[in-house]
């Protein structure tokens, strides 16, 4: 009896990361970033921090689930990326909706160039593989139906 095909398929491992960052599980609206909001300052963090950046206290910042809707305000393709890295891939600074600003990896660098002021969407995908063939899972973006911020 021959061994069955579809039974030796294995699907790759996964990890997040860093723990903290995201929540997508079960998350109405789509994928959320794991932030900090102060309640003295008004300010929103992102990664989530232990004392305020701003004014230095520890007792006013909450947890807070934000949005992954922003805007691309720098942006560049990996054509040649390191090890594990699939390219050709975007990198990206994304300005959210939300209020903070990151670095992350946008999808659709094979599609056409990245265009400062186009409106991206958080995902969470592939960032890497690592030696093993472990796939590495965390926030990304991607072009948000393409559309270009109107500048007035």
């Amino acid at each position: 009896m021959s061994p069955n095909p579809k039974a030796q398929i294995r699907k790759p491992a996964e990890r997040v990361i860093r723990e903290g960052l995201f929540v997508s599980e079960g998350v109405a609206g789509g994928p959320k970033l794991l932030a900090s909001t102060c309640e003295a300052c008004g300010g929103v963090f992102f990664p989530r921090e232990a004392v305020c950046p701003v004014d230095r206290r520890d007792d006013t910042l909450r947890d807070a689930e934000i949005a992954g809707d922003g805007v691309l305000v720098a942006c560049t393709t990996v054509k040649r990326g390191l090890p594990g890295f699939d390219s050709p891939y975007g990198l990206g600074t994304v300005s959210l909706d939300a209020g903070p600003a990151l670095i992350a990896q946008v999808e659709g660098a094979e599609d056409g160039p990245l265009q400062i002021g186009t409106r991206v969407e958080l995902v969470i995908g592939q960032i890497r593989k690592d030696k093993d063939g472990t796939i590495v899972v965390g926030p990304k973006f991607r072009r948000h139906g393409g559309a270009e911020v109107d500048d007035g």
